[in-house]
């Protein structure tokens, strides 16, 4: 048994952290854990790319004592969503590359960035009305971060699947011209 699971260990990850990041995407998606006051229609911070530091206390306030109550239940939610999709990406990234530095730290820059955008804007909410001007600086910096290097990911991937694929087929060229 321990043999299968060394062998077949990169597809196990695959399949364990797709379940997962499906699991937690779901009740994001299709439950009212996931919403934060949608009658209202007001686009939380996680969710854009970048918005001025006065956005920040702004959203606060438009959603309300209720409002930012499930704003701090949809991170704990949203805590589990970092870590689904690092270890997609990680999972992933470790299909198209055996460094391990590169598997590891490229799909932990996004998750760790979302952490402490995630952390800041609890303390934010946690001080409402008393933001600070610097708190809501960092926080509009690390959401922006934080989708730059998903892109930043997602670029490095992409590279290297095309290097994988583009090997794949020298190999198979060679190997037609060799027999």
């Amino acid at each position: 048994m321990k043999e299968f699971f060394i062998k077949h260990n990169k597809a196990i990850f695959v399949a364990v952290s797709t379940i997962f990041f499906m699991v937690v995407g779901y009740i994001i998606m299709f439950t009212n854990l996931g919403a934060i006051a949608p009658q209202k229609g007001i686009e939380v911070m996680d969710g854009k790319w970048f918005y001025p530091p006065s956005y920040i206390k702004e959203t606060l306030s438009n959603l309300g004592a209720e409002g930012r109550a499930q704003y701090t239940v949809f991170h704990i939610i949203d805590y589990f969503f970092l870590v689904s999709y690092c270890m997609v990406m990680m999972s992933i990234t470790r299909l198209v590359t055996s460094a391990k530095w590169v598997w590891v730290v490229f799909p932990l820059l996004p998750s760790s960035l979302d952490l402490i955008e995630n952390t800041l804007i609890e303390i934010a909410i946690s001080s409402y009305p008393n933001i600070s001007a610097n708190l809501s600086k960092a926080i509009s910096v690390f959401t922006t971060l934080k989708w730059s290097t998903g892109i930043l990911w997602f670029a490095v991937f992409i590279a290297l699947l095309s290097l994988n694929i583009i090997r794949l087929i020298k190999k198979f060229k060679q190997q037609k011209q060799n027999q």
